[in-house]
């Protein structure tokens, strides 16, 4: 597996410039490929209808398996699209076991394992990328990180618009700026509440959010809700 730091960088530097989305996503899953050790990609999507269809792949054998998946709604990448989560299979009989239908497709390629990931967007899933592998192999912690990285990055490079106008990123800078000072109410709060350094109240409110499951600005905004009604 080579380093995916490099292609990850192209791609967030893609989005900030004007770009063509398919042949970013084209690239962007080139350089999965690799980065995964992988001997093919593809990426299916769900259409306005519904419906999946092959948006892009790194080879002509596999876009005649991601079109099977399409059309047939079985395979990998399905799976991954239709459960949200993550896939694997390693080794022709598990394969042929799980998706029988792909069993002759796989045949005439060298792909001998297969990893899928969804491409999710708050809630939803949007589409899957698959990773096609010309030896068996073992699950790995690295590849799945990896691999659903890049799927969480072509999901972005799908959606992000083309152009924000003047008066929407003023819209949304002030709101980041209004967010960020009441983290800093928070911080003070905490400091003044707890007898703590600045730093460690910023620690404190840090673990609060990830222990309580919310972001950072909802921790902090209930913590002055809190003080201003007790003070």
């Amino acid at each position: 597996m080579t380093s995916y730091a490099q292609p990850l960088a192209r791609a967030v530097a893609s989005l900030v410039t004007e770009h063509d989305v398919t042949d970013v996503l084209a690239h962007f899953l080139t350089d999965g490929q690799e980065a995964l050790g992988a001997a093919a990609a593809g990426l299916l999507v769900r259409s306005g209808t519904g419906e999946l269809e092959v948006l892009t792949t790194t080879s002509h054998r596999a876009i005649d398996l991601e079109a099977y998946q399409a059309q047939q709604q079985t395979g990998p990448c399905a799976d991954a699209d239709d459960t949200g989560e993550y896939v694997f299979a390693s080794g022709a009989h598990d394969i042929a076991t799980r998706w029988p239908g792909l069993t002759a497709s796989l045949a005439v390629t060298p792909y001998q394992a297969v990893q899928a990931h969804p491409m999710r967007w708050h809630g939803h899933v949007l589409g899957a990328i698959t990773f096609f592998f010309a030896e068996p192999g073992a699950e790995s912690r690295d590849q799945l990180v990896v691999g659903q990285a890049f799927a969480d990055m072509a999901t972005l490079i799908l959606l992000t618009p083309h152009e924000i106008g003047g008066s929407e990123i003023a819209t949304r800078t002030r709101h980041a700026l209004m967010a960020r000072a009441i983290v800093e109410q928070a911080k003070g709060v905490l400091a003044y509440q707890c007898g703590i350094p600045i730093d460690q109240a910023y620690d404190t409110l840090l673990n609060l959010a990830r222990t309580e499951g919310v972001t950072l600005s909802e921790a902090a905004a209930a913590i002055v809700r809190r003080a201003s009604r007790t003070g």
